[in-house]
């Protein structure tokens, strides 16, 4: 055989005794090589940036292992202070880091205990008053409103009253204007009579007239009488206009 041809015997393996009771082993065993494991499944952007803020999974040291997890509150006192020379320690310390008295004493024991019992009195009565100064803050918010609501329904009324007012005094101000009276005339807050009484005086004096026009006697009186009313009018009109 030429070496030219030679180069194709080795392009594939030998194969074993027992890969032809079997052809569908072989044919699977070919690519295993070449398979990669099945990547995990990459998390979203959005399931990322939540997970930044949730708080870490509690490690359970399991059955056996001799650790306990000691619960922290607020209220249990956070450091030992020293009977002796009233310094602040670690919680677990034994002795006193300043001067090395022991802390595994009655008296030491005791003296945290007074000093942590106080503290957790004073903590109880700030918290109250800062909920009584709370509830007065409340209290004097809802009262600033009720001030504030009944002030603006006093406006309102005011202004109601004042806004009647001007429009009566318009309606008979245009009323007297029909009858050819002055203005200052038909106002009864400036005028010495009020504008109703006006009314009815000068519907008298109009049927006083027709009656003294009917009497022959009187007819010179009154048509002297109305020139000088007529004249008085006019001459009062002109002065207005200038």
């Amino acid at each position: 055989m030429s070496e030219r041809l030679m180069r194709f015997r080795n392009l594939e393996r030998g194969r074993a005794q027992d890969a032809a009771a079997d052809p569908n082993a072989a044919k699977a065993g070919r690519f295993d090589a070449l398979e990669s494991p099945a990547a995990a499944p990459v998390p979203s952007g959005a399931a990322v940036a939540v997970d930044r803020f949730r708080e870490p999974a509690r490690r359970d040291p399991g059955p056996g292992s001799g650790l306990e997890l000691a619960e922290k509150r607020a209220e249990d006192q956070p450091f030992v202070r020293c009977a002796v020379c009233e310094a602040d320690n670690s919680l677990h310390a034994s002795s006193c880091t300043n001067c090395g008295s022991s802390f595994n004493t009655a008296a030491q024991r005791a003296f945290n205990e007074r000093l942590w019992q106080k503290r957790r009195e004073e903590a109880a009565r700030e918290a109250e008053e800062l909920e009584k100064l709370h509830q007065q803050q409340a209290a004097s918010q809802t009262g600033l409103a009720a001030q504030r609501q009944q002030a603006a329904a006093a406006l309102a009324a005011r202004v109601a009253s004042e806004t009647r007012m001007r429009l009566d005094a318009e309606e008979r101000r245009d009323g007297m204007l029909g009858l050819g009276l002055p203005v200052s005339m038909t106002r009864g807050s400036s005028g010495l009579v009020p504008a109703n009484l006006k009314t009815i005086a000068i519907a008298v004096g109009i049927a006083v007239l027709l009656v003294l026009l009917a009497i022959p006697k009187t007819r010179r009186v009154v048509f002297v009488a109305g020139l000088a009313l007529v004249g008085i009018y006019f001459r009062f009109h002109f002065w207005r206009r200038r």
